[in-house]
């Protein structure tokens, strides 16, 4: 028996890989062709094998968004636009998270919007969405999700934009001001987590989350101290030794001096290399330039840091 005009077209243009012109024909079939499921899983196939995203959401759109919306209408004759639709949304959810959502949130599947607009960061939005669409009862479930995205996306210690912005989701959509200290004291954010105490009359918590912890800070950052100076001072010591061989025009294999502190052996361009990242991969320094080896403002930021603490100890008691 001869085949359909559009299955001859749709095999010819496979033949010729015109995917997108094929699509066209196979989405040109007459419904039922043999079976409306069977059509719906072979056009599926053939969108996800060749990637005819961009194609099939054009031959298949959306219904109108009066119809999308409207909760009471009843569901269409053929569901496959919404089927790839939703599969054109998680194909999507790692490129453009943001635009996943939309479509999500289109085909009313509120728990996937709510993950791809924590994956698009977008922090507000999706504590709006899940205040607005979901039993009040749940939404403290992705205030805390929504935290630990923003922890993921951030180093310890993290910075104070993004502590005080948990903090804050805290204390707006789960009324948990406890949390919110604690969130802020265990980035180190110690005059913030007692402003913040304050603000919301909450002083037993300066001697339950902030004292303990900032006493903690300090007795580790003292204790510490002396050895980050001393491998400091050594760095130091034999980059000196390094910057004066070289403005002597002398050997990258020439050897140290042991009147020059170093013990002695080859320094090379590799030994400057390590020595100079090994010095700015201590713990708690910051170099700020190479170039000012030797003057006053040669200082590890560290030290600032540490008198923000001492500060914060002196402002509690």
């Amino acid at each position: 028996a001869s085949l359909p005009e559009w299955q001859r077209k749709f095999e010819i243009d496979v033949h010729l890989k015109r995917f997108d012109i094929a699509l066209k024909h196979l989405a040109s079939a007459p419904s039922p062709t043999s079976t409306s499921e069977e059509h719906e899983t072979r056009c599926i196939q053939f969108i996800q094998e060749h990637s005819l995203w961009d194609s099939a959401v054009k031959l298949w759109p959306l219904a109108p968004l009066n119809q999308l919306l409207d909760k009471n209408a009843s569901a269409p004759e053929q569901p496959l636009w919404r089927t790839l639709h939703r599969l054109f949304a998680e194909h999507l959810a790692s490129k453009d998270p943001q635009l996943a959502a939309e479509i999500f949130f289109l085909l009313s599947d509120t728990d996937a919007c709510l993950r791809a607009l924590v994956a698009s960061h977008s922090w507000h939005q999706t504590l709006e969405f899940a205040h607005a669409f979901l039993d009040p009862s749940n939404v403290d479930a992705w205030v805390q999700q929504v935290i630990r995205a923003l922890e993921a996306t951030k180093a310890k210690p993290a910075p104070l934009s993004s502590a005080s912005l948990a903090a804050r989701f805290l204390i707006d959509y789960s009324s948990d001001v406890d949390e919110a200290i604690a969130q802020l004291v265990s980035h180190g954010h110690w005059i913030e987590s007692m402003r913040l105490a304050r603000q919301h009359d909450r002083l037993d918590l300066l001697e339950t989350h902030v004292e303990p912890a900032l006493s903690t800070a300090l007795t580790t950052s003292r204790d510490d101290l002396p050895k980050r100076v001393e491998r400091y001072q050594r760095y130091l010591k034999r980059l000196r030794i390094l910057r004066e061989r070289k403005s002597r025009g002398m050997p990258p294999g020439a050897m140290v001096d042991d009147e020059e502190g170093a013990g002695g052996g080859p320094v090379n361009a590799f030994d400057a290399r390590s020595a100079t990242s090994a010095a700015s991969g201590v713990s708690g320094f910051s170099w700020v330039s190479l170039s000012s080896v030797g003057s006053s403002s040669f200082m590890p930021e560290s030290y600032s840091s540490n008198l923000v603490a001492s500060e914060a100890a002196c402002r509690w008691q």
